[in-house]
């Protein structure tokens, strides 16, 4: 199994099973239509776990590095960055939705949408989405 997908930052690896388990679960919510009462669920169940994952260890995080000195938060770089991207894509975006007509540019939803039409292509996507969840939680 590729190193990159389950090396874990803090744990060492990621068990194989877990990686499974996620991409097991893609396959499982792509099943459902999109945009329907189901798949919301589907992909509510998962956001509210890694967010309660996350939070849980940002609280630890913060007790054990109480006493610790340190050199400030490191997020505002990242932070700084994911503004920049987010603006960047909505400006490409606006510029292009007011430049050319409908027929001319398609939308990044139209074009994930043909992608995602393939339901191999759902599932896997939703099963990266899962582990790119959890390295972020684990960073």
């Amino acid at each position: 199994m590729n190193r990159a997908i389950t090396t874990s930052a803090r744990h060492g690896r990621l068990p194989a099973v877990a990686v499974a388990a996620m991409f097991g679960y893609g396959v499982f919510a792509s099943l459902f239509t999109p945009f329907t009462r189901p798949a919301q669920v589907a992909t509510a169940i998962p956001c509210l776990a890694i967010v309660g994952l996350a939070v849980r260890r940002s609280w630890h995080r913060r007790r054990m590095h109480a006493d610790a000195p340190g050199d400030g938060p490191t997020w505002q770089a990242g932070l700084a960055m994911w503004l920049f991207l987010l603006t960047a894509a909505v400006l490409f975006l606006l510029l292009n939705y007011f430049a050319w007509p409908r027929t001319v540019y398609p939308t990044l939803s139209w074009l994930a949408g043909q992608v995602f039409a393939i339901p191999g292509m759902r599932a896997a996507a939703f099963g990266l989405w899962l582990w790119f969840g959890w390295y972020l939680v684990d960073r």
